[in-house]
This record gives structure tokens, sequence and C-alpha cells, in this order.
């Protein structure tokens, strides 16, 4: 009986360490993105102005 429920303990701290470094991998994935459209925009408006 206490083995299944540290059993799924585990099972559940792994799914939740799964979801948690999903999360944090798309944060990371949307940050990119959101610096490389701001560099893309401050070098068209700098080429823009000369």
């Amino acid at each position: 009986m206490v083995v299944k429920s540290i059993i799924f303990a585990l099972i559940a701290y792994g799914i939740a360490m799964l979801i948690a470094l999903c999360v944090a991998l798309i944060i990371k994935v949307v940050a990119l993105i959101v610096q490389r459209g701001g560099k893309a925009a401050a070098a068209d408006s700098a080429q823009q102005e000369s």
C-alpha cells in the first residue's frame, strides 16, 4: 500500500516536472522570437533613417 502511494507520488512529480520544463521552453522560445523581432525592427528603422 505504501509502495503504491510512493510510486504514484514519484510519477505525479515527474509529470509536474515535464510540464514545468515544457512551459519554460515555450517561454524561452517566445522570448527569443520577441527579441529577434525587436532587433529586426530597430535595424529596419535605422536603415530607413539613413
